[in-house]
Formats: C-alpha cells, structure tokens, sequence
C-alpha cells in the first residue's frame, strides 16, 4: 500500500508534464482550425502572404473596416464600414436638400463653419492614420514575412498615412486660412453712415432691396505717398434681382465737390471743396482725391465722431455728387489689385494705344510699354495699364476708362474654379489689401449676389471732360445723367439718401425715360463695359 501511495504522485505528475508538453507543441503547430477559431469564423484559414498583406492593407485605407474584415476583426470592421456609411449618407441627404453648392457656399462664407471644418479634418486624419495601422498589424498577425517584406509593408505604411495626412492637413489648412481672412477683412472694416442692412435670415435677403450701392475705392497709400489718396472712385449700383452692375466713374481731381448742408464744413466750404494755392492760384490738394487727407487732418473739427473721418468724408463727397448713398464700401489697396491679380491668373486686355510703364506728368520717361492690341496681362502690367496717364491724349479720363475695363476683366476671371486653384495666393491678397464695411454675417448673401452678378451686365457712365468741366462741374446734371442711367429700376424702389447723409434726393425717372436708354450715341448714356474695351 505504502509503494502504490508513493508512485501515485509521481504518476501524476509525468501526466502532467507529458500534457504541458503537448499542448506546448500544439501552440507552435497551430492547426488550421484552430487558427481559423481563433481569427474569426470569415477570416481566411492560412497565413496571409506578402500579395494578400500589401492588398488588402491598400484596399483597407481606401474603404476603411474592409481590411479589418479580411483580418478576422469582424466586429470593428463593421463598426468602421457602417460608421462611414452611415456618415456618407447622412451628407449626402443634408446635400440633396440644400443643394450641394448652396452647401458649400454657406459653409465657406461661415468662420464658425469654416473653424468646424478644420478640427473635423484634423481629428478625421488622425483616426484614419491610427485605422490603416491597425488594419496592417492586424493583416500581418498571421503572415509569414521575411525580413525584406517586412521592410517594404512598414514603407507602404508610411506612404499610405502621409495621402491621408497630406490632403487633409491641406483642406484644413486652406479652412483655417480662409476663416482668418474673412474675420481679418470682413469685421476689421469701418461702417459707414445710413448704410442698408440686410436681413439674413430671410430666403432672399436682397427682396427688400431692389439695388444695392457699392462704393469701390482704390487706395494709393503705398510707399513714398503721404496719407491716402484714392486713384480710382466708383459708384457701383447692383440690381439685386437680375445681377446688372451700372459703374459711375468720378475724376479723382472733380472740384467743388459740395458738404452735405448744414454741417460746419459746408459752412467753411459753401462753394464746395476748393482752395488755391498762393503761389500760382491754382487748386492742386482741394480735389475728390484729397477730401481723404484733408479729413483725417481736420477730424477733431469735422469729423470727431468718426472712427475713419477720411472714408466719411469720401462717402459723403461721393454721395452728393452722384445722387446715391452709398449701402457699403469696398476698398482695395493697388498693390492687393496686382497681388489679386497674379494669384488668379493673367487678365486679357485690349490695348488701345501703347502705354508706358514708368514715368509721370512731370517725369515723362517710360522704362517699359505695353503694346496695342489684345494682351494678356499680369499683376504688374495691368497695374500700370489701369494707372498709365501722362502719355494719353485724354489723360485721366482715358485712365478711368481702363479702369473699368480692368474691373470687368477681373470679374470675368474670378471663376470659383480659378479661384480654387489658387486659394493661398487669392487670400493672401485680400487679408493684407482689402478692407470693407460687408459683415461675416451678410457673406452668404453676398456669395449668392456675386453669382448673380457674373450672369448679369456690366454698364458705365464716366464724368470725363467729354461730359461735365471737372473743374466747375454741374452736380444737378451728374445727379439727371445717374438717375437716368438706374430707369429700368421702378421709381418706387429707388433709394434715396437720408437728410442726414447731406446728398440730393433721386428723382423719379420721368415717363419719357422708362422705355430704356437708347443705343449709346452720347458720352453721357450708358456704355456695355465690353462695348468700351473690346
């Protein structure tokens, strides 16, 4: 009994010992069944290959959760595959309802969008990175690799993450830059008095606003100017239903421009804006270019409330000479106009007559041309075709007309394809020029309005010397020529300017001038812009 007692426990544990051991060896024997237990019922039963890895380890980055399926991770391939659809869908149907351009459009005039958009791309980058890893790692488990393949997977790997990373990091990038810039231009500019308000949240903001003026200036406060003196002044009247711009071009040395009554600069200029200087008695400062300098000068006289007394001051010059108040301004620095420029693409231009590049009225020494005929210009030339006066026949009032034709050239070239294209350069220019007094919280409206805009025509009346004297002009004339030319808008939708901002009432187009305007005969009717530079 003592010897049986003794050997039981022996027994037991060379039993033992002997099942350790097979079932050690069953750990590095696999059998295929078991493999297949252990990686999911779907999952393939032999060790994938090199081909199978690097496959399905593409395919897996490119619809995300199919990898982890051919893996055996059934359930968070599922996860994966029915997330992603789930968020497909769930875009497509917001799409389908609002229209995939409207979509967009709301989402890029949005910096809350636009700052939404950058932290999902972020996020989406990251966890997509993280997917395609572990889709890898999952595919390799049973692989048998050597060492060279191994090599090659974790550089498909790295490429595989770095066309996630690039393009996403890109668009958020582009998101970011675009919610700065809109902030930077859009909130940084100054109001301007009795301007319009729109009403966002209405289907069609513009209904209750049959025309909308525009008030565009182009600064020259560059290097080896004093202060800010506009080189271009332009009305711009929208007809907010059909898109139709009228462009009213005023000569930046008009004189006598009037104060709105009752104000003390009035008071001190009651034959409008004009000084001579002592030397030669001539007006050289006292001009429309000058109003900005003389302003920001005398704020604390005249304008003390005013947080931009130089704009106040061109706005209400503007005003009383055309008749309209101005609902916003927007104002380009020149050197943003040749940085727009280059970062859109080259403008096509008819030259009529050679123009110099260099050289002034008092310097007349060219040290470049651009040619006659049809070209196509960068920012630097078409710069110097909109500024080049001092060898025209006709001077600044040929200059004004160039400057029209530069304004349509532009507006046909903005395609928001082109504009895409060339998103980094585009923003930059207009973060650092631009400035206006249109809010973030109207660029929805303003996005469908410039849509509008592009089917619409473009048409101009110029002040040259051809229709009114610059020097003594005959402001009730100017007021009849721009009523005149606004005749297709009814007279009951006309706007007309409040008693405070100073400036003429319109009046109502007379019966014999609602048929239309006939076809242009007269330096005073109106001009098709690609009527004047074709």
């Amino acid at each position: 009994m003592t010897q049986v007692a003794s050997e039981s426990p022996r027994r037991a544990r060379r039993e033992n010992e002997s099942g350790k051991a097979i079932a050690c060896r069953h750990h590095h024997e696999e059998d295929p069944a078991d493999l297949l237990s252990a990686r999911g019922r779907h999952a393939t039963p032999q060790g994938q290959g090199f081909g199978r890895v690097v496959g399905w380890t593409i395919l897996g980055s490119i619809v995300p959760g199919t990898g982890l399926l051919i893996a055996g991770r059934r359930t968070a391939g599922k996860v994966v595959l029915g997330s992603i659809g789930a968020i497909v869908l769930i875009l497509g149907v917001i799409a389908l309802i609002a229209g995939p351009i409207t979509l967009a459009r709301k989402m890029l005039s949005n910096p809350d969008s636009l700052l939404m958009v950058a932290l999902v791309l972020a996020v989406l980058a990251a966890g997509w990175s993280v997917l395609i890893v572990r889709t890898h790692l999952s595919l390799r488990e049973y692989a048998d690799l050597t060492d060279g393949q191994s090599h090659l997977c974790s550089l498909l790997v790295v490429s595989l993450i770095g066309m996630v990373l690039v393009p996403t990091a890109q668009a958020a990038n582009y998101a970011w830059v675009t919610r700065e810039t809109l902030n930077s231009v859009f909130d940084g500019g100054d109001d301007i008095a009795g301007s319009g308000s729109l009403d966002t949240g209405a289907k069609d903001p513009w209904a209750a606003h049959p025309r909308w003026n525009v008030l565009l200036i182009g600064g020259d406060d560059g290097k080896g100017r004093t202060g800010m003196r506009p080189d271009t002044i332009i009305m711009a009247s929208i007809d907010t239903k059909t898109g139709s711009v009228t462009m009213f071009s005023l000569p930046r040395n008009l004189e006598h421009v009037p104060f709105p009554e009752g104000t003390p600069q009035a008071e001190e200029y009651p034959d409008g804006f004009y000084c001579e200087n002592p030397e030669d008695g001539i007006n050289h400062d006292c001009l429309l270019n000058g109003i900005w300098n003389w302003a920001d000068a005398n704020k604390a006289k005249y304008y003390p409330n005013e947080e931009n007394a130089g704009l106040a001051a061109t706005v209400q010059a503007v005003q009383t000479a055309t008749g309209l108040q101005a609902d916003d301004y927007v104002m380009l620095n020149l050197q943003g106009f040749r940085d727009f420029i280059d970062a859109v693409g080259k403008i096509e231009i008819n030259v009529k007559q050679d123009l110099p590049i260099g050289g002034s009225t008092s310097n007349p020494v060219a040290t470049g041309w651009i040619r006659k005929g049809k070209q196509k210009l960068d920012g630097y030339n078409a710069l110097w075709y909109a500024r080049s006066r001092w060898s025209s026949t006709n001077g600044d009032f040929d200059r004004m007309r160039r400057q029209r034709c530069v304004i349509s050239a532009v507006v046909e070239k903005a395609e928001p394809k082109t504009l895409a294209l060339n998103f980094t350069g585009v923003m930059a220019a207009l973060k650092k020029n631009l400035h206006t007094s249109i809010k973030t919280s109207e660029l929805d409206a303003w996005t469908e309005l410039a849509m509008r805009v592009k089917k619409g025509k473009i048409k101009s009346i110029a002040f040259t010397n051809n229709v009114i004297n610059p020097s003594d002009p005959d402001f009730d004339k100017m007021r009849k020529l721009v009523e005149k030319a606004l005749v297709s808008q009814p007279a009951s939708t006309q706007k007309t300017p409040s008693a405070g901002s100073g400036t003429t009432p319109t009046p109502k187009p007379s019966a014999s001038s609602t048929g239309g305007t006939s076809p242009t005969t007269s330096p005073e009717d109106t001009e098709d812009v690609k009527d004047v530079c074709s």
